[in-house]
């Protein structure tokens, strides 16, 4: 099989609203239509300016009702800030 994703910090690059950045990993074209795979990259500064905690659950609810599933641990752990 032939490879159709690039490696990390590659990729069709779009602006997000959060001033951050969408990288296109796969797209359905690579997929026949079956998957897109973005990277998204989030400035990290606008982490201690939320308002609240951001709770797990509403955050997944809000992403699955713009057809988005988020994967893996949250950020406060895989990349946590210093202290």
């Amino acid at each position: 099989m032939k490879p159709f994703a690039v490696q990390a910090g590659e990729g069709a690059k779009h602006p997000t609203l959060t001033t951050g950045w969408a990288l296109v990993k796969a797209d359905t074209a690579a997929t026949n239509g079956a998957l897109t795979v973005m990277e998204l990259l989030i400035p990290r500064p606008k982490a201690g300016k939320l308002s609240r905690p951001v709770d797990p659950e509403e955050l997944a609810a809000l992403g699955h009702a713009c057809w988005i599933e988020l994967a893996g641990p949250p950020l406060e752990v895989s990349d946590p800030l210093p202290r």
